[in-house]
């Protein structure tokens, strides 16, 4: 869940940080990204605090996002994982053409609580 797609991304506990899905490379050309929804797989102390699509075309980090191919997660909480352990999150988002694209994406929760 960063700007990479598969990335494993850390996230500190005490913050409420947002992490970027880019779907561009998955999505056939011309379709787009019409709702998502985002589930802590394993850990029921990692709060999803709010879930949309990237409404216009932005960088970040030195990457480009494309509108409507891009799902935005905004996170909180999480218990501290340790070394390679890592807690899945579970992106899912209805596209234009009927279909639905589903992933896992790992985040390493670093800090204390």
């Amino acid at each position: 869940m960063s700007t990479c797609c598969k990335d494993i991304v850390q996230h500190h506990p005490q913050a409420q940080q947002s992490y970027y899905v880019d779907l561009d490379m998955e999505l056939p050309v011309g379709v787009t990204l019409t709702s998502a929804t985002a589930t802590p797989v394993e850990d029921a102390t990692l709060q999803v605090v709010s879930v949309s699509i990237l409404a216009t075309d932005t960088v970040v980090n030195g990457h480009a996002l494309k509108a409507q191919r891009t799902v935005v997660v905004k996170l909180t909480g999480g218990t501290p994982t340790q070394g390679s352990i890592t807690t899945p999150v579970l992106v899912t988002a209805a596209r234009s053409d009927g279909d639905t694209h589903a992933g896992e994406y790992d985040l390493a929760i670093r800090g204390t609580v």
